[in-house]
C-alpha cells in the first residue's frame, strides 16, 4: 500500500473511534440490538409469483392484511416492514411509492395493497427469493445474489481492533 493510502486508513480508523467514543451508549445499544434480533432473524427461500397463465397452481405466498399487510407462507404469517413492501413492489412492478402509501394507510388502503400484491403475485412469472424475516416481520425480500454476512461479527472485530489500538 501506498503511504497516502495508509494515511487515508489511519484518518477513517480515527474518525470511527472517535465516533465509537463519542457515542459509545448508542454503539453498544446497537450491537445489543443486533445480537437480539441475530438470535430472532430467520431467511427462508419462497417463490414469488405464479403466472396464472401459463400454469395451474396456487401461490405459495398470500397477503391479506389486519392492521398492517400481513404475507401468509407456509412458515407462517408476518407483518410487513416498509422495506419488504418497497422490494416486492420492485419485484413485481408496482410503482414502489404507491404501494408503500397504500400499506401504510387506512384499512381500505391496506386491503387494495394487498389485493394488488395477491393479484401481481398470480400474474407475475414465479422466481424464489430469499425473505428475511425478524421475529414476525419480513424485513426485507432480497436478491438471489444476496450474501448474508453477520453483523455481530463484523462489530465485534472492529471493537477489538480499536480496543488494542488504545493500548
Amino acid at each position: 500500500m501506498s503511504m497516502q493510502q495508509d494515511g487515508l486508513n489511519q484518518v477513517v480508523m480515527n474518525k470511527v473511534h472517535r465516533m465509537i467514543q463519542n457515542k459509545s451508549t448508542n454503539v453498544q445499544a446497537t450491537m445489543q440490538r443486533l445480537i437480539e434480533e441475530g438470535n430472532i432473524m430467520q431467511d427462508y427461500v419462497a417463490p414469488i409469483g405464479v403466472n396464472l397463465r401459463q400454469q395451474n397452481r396456487q401461490p405459495v405466498i398470500n397477503f391479506d392484511h389486519n392492521g398492517h399487510v400481513i404475507m401468509s407462507m407456509p412458515e407462517g404469517q408476518f407483518t410487513l416492514h416498509d422495506n419488504a413492501i418497497y422490494h416486492l413492489a420492485e419485484k413485481m412492478g408496482i410503482p414502489t411509492r404507491y404501494l408503500r402509501e397504500l400499506a401504510k394507510g387506512d384499512e381500505w388502503k391496506r386491503s387494495l395493497a394487498a389485493q394488488i400484491l395477491n393479484e401481481h403475485s398470480g400474474w407475475t412469472d414465479r422466481i424464489r427469493v430469499p425473505i428475511r424475516t425478524v421475529g414476525n416481520e419480513v424485513r426485507g425480500i432480497l436478491s438471489d445474489s444476496y450474501r448474508r454476512l453477520n453483523s455481530v461479527t463484523i462489530l465485534t472485530a472492529l471493537s477489538k481492533k480499536l480496543q488494542r489500538r488504545e493500548q
